[in-house]
């Protein structure tokens, strides 16, 4: 997939792990299949726009915390590579 697929798909593994749920859990949360979680996480699927709002429902996390550490990491990445010359 791209970059930002597997940025989301490792920050809801990460808040999966840190709130301590099965991905069967989620999986049944969500009325997906266990694989489909995988594969999200695994930056192999991406996620669709009601599937990232159940998950912002789930873990009672807010847009940003998905989106927003991609865009500044990308953001701080251009800077550098302009103050060196690339």
């Amino acid at each position: 997939m791209n970059e930002f697929t597997e940025f989301m798909g490792k920050q809801i593994k990460k808040v999966r792990k840190e709130q301590k749920v099965f991905i069967e859990d989620l999986a049944h949360g969500m009325n997906l299949s266990p694989q489909t979680i995988r594969n999200i996480e695994q930056g192999k699927r991406k996620v669709t726009a009601d599937e990232l709002v159940q998950l912002m429902d789930f873990f009672e996390k807010d847009l940003d915390y998905f989106t927003d550490r991609f865009q500044t990491d990308d953001i701080d990445l251009h800077i550098s590579k302009e103050k060196n010359g690339y």
